[in-house]
């Protein structure tokens, strides 16, 4: 296997292929990709095995409110050549390329995702030193879907948020 920066649109037939063969696999989940603001050939890289792309890889960065740097490793394998250290080679070498980007900045983390779809992710990245931070729940109560309530407590209304909402909704996910 051998890991190159992507080449941009030349690539993109076979990455629709890879991403499609993964979620008929892992089911509705977030994968990265050129589409999401990772085109650089140094955050987003491809891996091929006898001139077939059978996975890829990104890397997206950015530093929380705190001054921690977070570093999001994200990558796919296609299901018909996973465990067989392909996904391990990937998470390496974003791994490294993080590492090489080390902005001085105090507070640095490594980080990546997961969730209950993907046994097999998860367990790469814990048997790779990962540890589980946080996780994201949805929850629905489907009484309320069913009937939602007539009146509102008094102070209370729904409207739709306005862009000169954001700010403040922000804040209070911060706070």
């Amino acid at each position: 296997m051998e890991i190159r920066a992507y080449a941009g649109p030349a690539d993109d037939d076979q990455l629709a292929r890879v991403r499609q063969a993964a979620l008929a696999v892992d089911g509705a989940v977030w994968l990265p990709g050129p589409d999401f603001d990772m085109t650089p050939a140094e955050t987003f890289v491809v891996a091929e095995e006898a001139g077939q792309i059978i996975g890829f890889g990104g890397l997206d960065r950015w530093t929380e409110d705190d001054g921690t740097e977070l570093f999001l490793v994200t990558g796919c394998v296609d299901p018909a050549h996973r465990g067989r250290g392909h996904g391990s080679a990937l998470l390496r070498h974003r791994e490294e390329y993080a590492a090489s980007l080390g902005s001085g900045l105090p507070h640095q983390q490594l980080g990546a995702n997961a969730d209950d779809s993907q046994p097999g992710s998860r367990q790469l990245l814990l048997d790779h030193g990962y540890r589980l931070a946080f996780t994201v729940v949805e929850l629905r109560c489907l009484a309320v879907d069913a009937n939602p309530p007539t009146a509102l407590p008094p102070g209370l209304e729904i409207r739709p948020v306005l862009a000169e909402h954001q700010p403040r909704i922000h804040a209070a996910i911060v706070e």
